[in-house]
């Protein structure tokens, strides 16, 4: 389910306010609690778990050698 695609239709309230279809949840692991990252690029919009973008920094950082000075 990975990679799997779906196009959904989702209406905004009159608040602003958007439901992330119960589909999309079980497809991207998104529970009751979970913080999400609002990206806007142009008029694009990404949303991606929190956790998901922490787990790819450090990933992309593991090489990184951390050196501490001290004073």
């Amino acid at each position: 389910m990975k990679n799997k695609s779906l196009l959904k239709i989702i209406k905004v309230s009159q608040k602003g306010q958007i439901a992330i279809p119960a589909e999309v949840q079980k497809m991207t692991g998104i529970k009751k609690g979970d913080n999400l990252i609002l990206f806007i690029k142009g008029k694009k919009i990404m949303l991606e778990k929190v956790d998901t973008v922490i787990a790819q920094v450090n990933d992309d950082f593991k090489d990184v050698e951390i050196i501490r000075e001290f004073t």
